[in-house]
C-alpha cells in the first residue's frame, strides 16, 4: 500500500533536517503517522483562527499553539529513539 506524504509538509517545514527521517517513519509507523497527521490539522486550524473573527480565537489561538508545542516534542522523542 502506498502511504500519501501529503500530510507531512508542516513538520518538515518545521524541522527540515529530519525531512528523510520523517518521511521514512511517516510511511513504516501508525504511531509516527498520527502524530504528524495530527499535527498538520492543529496547523491547519490554527491558519483558519488566523483568518477568524471569532469572539473566542485568541484563547483557541492559544490552546492549538500549546497542542502545536505538544505534538512537535511527541514526534520529536520518535525521531530521536532511532
Amino acid at each position: 500500500m502506498k502511504i500519501q506524504l501529503k500530510n507531512l509538509h508542516h513538520i518538515i517545514a518545521r524541522f527540515p533536517a529530519y525531512r528523510q527521517v520523517i518521511e521514512e517513519m511517516y510511511r513504516e509507523s501508525n504511531t509516527f503517522r498520527s502524530l504528524c497527521d495530527d499535527y498538520s490539522e492543529c496547523m491547519r486550524i490554527l491558519a483558519r483562527l488566523n483568518t477568524s473573527k471569532a469572539l473566542n480565537k485568541n484563547q483557541q489561538d492559544k490552546e492549538y499553539l500549546v497542542l502545536a508545542g505538544e505534538l512537535e516534542q511527541e514526534i520529536l522523542t520518535c525521531i530521536n529513539k532511532l
